[in-house]
């Protein structure tokens, strides 16, 4: 393994046909850092179990993942961990740090996937949404900058306990646009 570590953005997605004949010869056993709970049970049994039955190579699960965890493993140099679960916006700060490498997609050679999961970077498998809402006959925010105005919105407010998320939420509230949130002004979205 080079010394950046390959990254899939939820990177359950290759286990099923994206690994290569190479990959297939050189090891019957791969390992798979990802978020455990739900989701790692059902990457067993969507993709993991299913390349099992197909090619014999067994995925060794390890959880919880985190930027923390494959920064510590990269730059120790001794990983032998082939997928990384992040999350996309985790993936632009460990492209940023250098932790991971480009996809090489003519090696890769997958299975029909969705063009949107398919990037330079990493690759998805699933897809979720963080949405805003609020109770019937409560004053509607029509963007991060009034959900963050507590005067002219009053009310309480819950966010996600992911900072990942929650910056960029709060730096578009100060009026950065979507297309310039990063690098990430982490001291505006503070402020």
């Amino acid at each position: 393994m080079k010394r950046r570590t390959f990254v899939g953005a939820a990177a359950a997605l290759p286990a099923v046909g994206i690994l290569s004949a190479t990959v297939h010869a050189q090891s019957k056993e791969i390992r798979m850092v990802e978020a455990g709970g739900a989701s790692g049970e059902s990457i067993e049994k969507g993709y993991i179990e299913p390349l099992f039955k197909k090619t014999g190579i067994k995925v060794l699960r390890e959880s919880p993942g985190s930027l923390g965890k494959l920064r510590a493993l990269v730059e120790s140099g001794q990983t032998s961990t082939t997928l990384f679960e992040l999350g996309s916006g985790t993936i632009l700060q460990a492209r940023k740090l250098g932790l991971i490498e480009k996809v090489d997609w003519a090696a890769v050679n997958p299975a029909p996937m969705f063009p949107e999961a398919k990037a330079e970077y990493g690759f998805g498998y699933q897809y979720f949404s963080t949405i805003m809402a609020w109770r019937k006959g409560a004053k509607e925010p029509k963007s991060f900058a009034e959900f963050f105005d507590t005067k002219s919105f009053p009310g309480k407010r819950t966010l996600p306990d992911f900072p990942h998320y929650c910056l960029p939420f709060a730096c578009q509230a100060a009026g950065v646009p979507i297309e310039k949130l990063f690098p990430l002004d982490v001291d505006l979205g503070f402020k």
